[in-house]
């Protein structure tokens, strides 16, 4: 079961859209440096030593 997280854990961004919920985004960890972020802040680089070395850490789901 992935981790869930209420919010992206380096930017803050939580998921915009969906009346009933449902959306979601993931969150990456970097194998490097061990900084979690998402797309928005980070693409495919860690927005912190700008490895693209990284796992799936969970998802941010909306309410």
């Amino acid at each position: 079961m992935a981790t869930k997280f209420n919010k992206c854990p380096n930017c803050d961004r939580k998921p915009s859209g969906g009346i009933f919920g449902g959306v979601y985004f993931k969150v990456y960890e970097c194998k490097d440096c061990g900084r979690c972020y998402c797309h928005n802040c980070g693409g495919d680089r860690c927005p912190d030593c700008a490895s693209k070395n990284r796992r799936e850490a969970g998802e941010v789901w909306g309410k």
